[in-house]
């Protein structure tokens, strides 16, 4: 037995042969257009698609390290994310709190979280100080900025819940809150999806400007790959390879 052991690992080491790797597992907020979400009733590896997993495709297929969608509520994958359950993120903003168990590489795209309300129902919005006293919703788990929270916490009236679906009955179906705090681009989507793009408004104004990141678990063992990555988001965004799947993921969400 000991010596079809040493052939077996002689013969991997002359031949080039390796053992499988462990598949790097991959969790986001879903859906969360154009920047991840799931085509299809069957979740694998070609079924998550959206400007993170182009990112990850094109880095991990050429080590020939094969991902693995998992699909959980955004607050659990942050937990799993956490305790290393999972390897990486796909759409998280950089806080000083996910610091603590997530690694950060080069963040690949800017985008605006911005108020999003019904139709008919603005007001002015030119600080954060103009939602004091009005009622909230967010999505549980979400996160725009240390600044923010940390304002959200002591000033605001926010309510949280699952999903956008949840959120548009809330603001427009049951006229329960009088705003939405969420990313531009997502709500749009997700609005235009459920029925609600005729129903809302988004205020010109942002709430926060944030970068967008995928992170790594500090636990995963892939979080290695890290310094590579930054190099090679760092050239996909001067040469456009991102704003090209960017532009893609756009154009296929609202066809």
């Amino acid at each position: 037995m000991k010596a079809l052991y040493f052939f077996l690992i002689f013969f991997c080491l002359i031949f080039g042969v390796s053992f499988a790797q462990d598949p790097l597992t991959v969790a986001s907020a879903l859906p969360a257009k154009p920047y991840a979400w799931i085509e299809g009733n069957k979740l694998e590896s070609n079924n998550m698609v959206g400007v993170g997993m182009d990112i990850l495709h094109a880095f991990f297929d050429e080590l020939k390290i094969e991902l693995q969608p998992k699909k959980y509520p955004w607050a659990r994958s942050l937990q799993y994310a956490k305790s290393g359950e999972i390897d990486a993120l796909l759409t998280v903003f950089h806080t000083k709190e996910r610091t603590k168990f997530m690694d950060f590489p080069e963040h690949y795209l800017d985008i605006d979280v911005c108020v999003i309300v019904s139709k008919g129902k603005t007001f002015k919005f030119e600080n954060w100080d103009d939602l004091i006293g009005k009622r909230g919703i967010g999505i549980r788990g979400d996160s725009q900025g240390n600044e923010f929270d940390n304002f959200d916490k002591t000033n605001l009236n926010m309510f949280r819940v699952t999903n956008t679906k949840q959120a548009y009955a809330m603001l427009v179906d049951k006229d329960r809150v009088d705003y939405l705090i969420y990313v531009r681009e997502v709500a749009l989507i997700d609005a235009a999806k459920l029925g609600y793009l005729d129903n809302i408004e988004i205020l010109p104004v942002p709430v926060t400007s944030q970068k967008l990141y995928i992170a790594f678990a500090k636990k995963s063992k892939y979080a290695k790959y890290l310094p590579e990555l930054s190099k090679k988001i760092k050239l996909w965004k001067s040469n456009g390879k991102i704003k090209k799947w960017y532009n893609d993921a756009m154009e296929k969400c609202f066809q």
